[in-house]
């Protein structure tokens, strides 16, 4: 549903309030490779999050990025999307037609208009204070742990063993 900037640009908004709240400022480095996302990519995510007020970031040898404490609670999911993909997730189409409206609808409107309401909802309610909570907690994950696993499956015969 997101795009893929979106979806890399959340994860690191998380991660960077999660590290704020432990009083920590962190490198692109470590993002990018918290949230499984490429450095370069990463870093224009991180740009446009700093343009919009979103995330700091410092330079310099102790620089980094970083979140106000006092801002977690207020910076919604929403203000993330919206800086990253505007509001089109709200208000495109579920199969992506050009067009597509209460006049001309294509066949899942009615029920894909449901789903972007409570996504829109759900965005405005999410903050990143909530959000890194669990993740502090290690409730909650940013990137999947299947990868470290498959890297330890070199042996063909047993690959294809798990695969059958």
């Amino acid at each position: 549903m997101f795009s893929k900037k979106c979806e890399y640009g959340i994860r690191a908004a998380i991660l960077i309030a999660g590290e704020s709240l432990k009083g920590q400022r962190i490198s692109l480095k470590y993002i990018s490779e918290q949230i499984g996302s490429p450095n370069a990519f990463t870093a224009k995510i991180l740009q446009t999050l700093t343009r919009a007020g979103l995330v700091d970031s410092q330079k310099g040898p102790t620089g980094g990025f970083e979140i106000p404490i006092e801002k977690l609670s207020q910076i919604t999911l929403h203000d993330i999307v919206e800086a990253l993909d505007g509001s089109q997730i709200y208000n495109g189409c579920g199969l992506g037609l050009a067009e597509c409206s209460e006049d001309h609808p294509c066949p899942i409107h009615e029920h894909f208009k449901l789903v972007r309401a409570d996504l829109k909802a759900m965005a405005h309610r999410a903050n990143l204070l909530d959000l890194s909570t669990g993740l502090i907690k290690g409730f909650t994950y940013l990137k999947t742990a299947c990868p470290k696993k498959i890297k330890f499956i070199k042996d063909k015969k047993v690959l294809n063993s798990i695969t059958e």
